[in-house]
């Protein structure tokens, strides 16, 4: 994105400490970083008007889980998530028109959520959250190849394997969702799908 003037990862975390303890902020903080072109010579979008220097914005909140914990429905939105050929989806901008837009459908449909598909049909994820389906006790996961890696989500496969659960990345198609026994949205919470496209869910087994 050619910024100027970027600040180092020790730049990064001691803005983030400072902002977290101006705050009193120890637990159950949300972190949002985005970094800015700043002034700018004239309104142009070329990164040479940029004279000065870009800022970085560190936005923290309390943020309360938003998802019901009884479990989530979820629609297949139209909108689809953007390929690498358009603009990678592992640069996380901050223009997610196409998730608010699927947002929009789930909300329209009366969901909780959207599915979102790649330009070759395959899930992605939803407008908002990692996605995971459990099978004949396998847990499956979509490729990283047209969203965001995250955190949460890595978490999530670690401990799997550490309890000696199979986890497979491939491609998954609107079928297999269908068809899985188990559906998960993974954010700050492990979220149950309950029905998808209006097709119910049974409860997942409670061990």
């Amino acid at each position: 994105m050619a910024f100027a003037g970027i600040l180092s990862r020790d730049e990064v975390k001691r803005a983030l400490f400072e902002t977290l303890r101006a705050n009193d902020m120890t637990d159950g903080a949300h972190v949002r970083l985005a970094l800015t072109r700043r002034v700018k010579m004239n309104s142009g979008m070329s990164p040479h008007w940029n004279q000065i220097g870009c800022t970085l914005i560190v936005l923290v909140e309390s943020k309360d889980p938003v998802y019901d914990p009884a479990g989530i429905t979820l629609i297949t939105s139209s909108i689809r998530r953007n390929n690498p050929q358009c603009i990678d989806s592992k640069i996380h901008h901050t223009k997610l028109t196409n998730n608010i837009l699927a947002e929009i459908d789930a909300h329209h449909a009366g969901a909780g959520d959207a599915i979102m598909l790649d330009l070759r049909s395959f899930v992605s994820e939803t407008n908002a959250t990692h996605f995971f389906l459990v099978n004949q006790g396998v847990l499956y996961t979509e490729h990283v190849d047209s969203w965001l890696p995250g955190i949460t989500r890595g978490a999530v496969i670690e401990v799997a394997r550490e309890q000696g659960i199979e986890v497979i990345e491939k491609n998954l198609s609107v079928t297999e969702v269908y068809t899985a026994d188990e559906v998960y949205g993974v954010t700050r919470q492990m979220l149950w799908t309950r029905a998808t496209d209006r097709l119910p869910r049974r409860q997942p087994a409670q061990d």
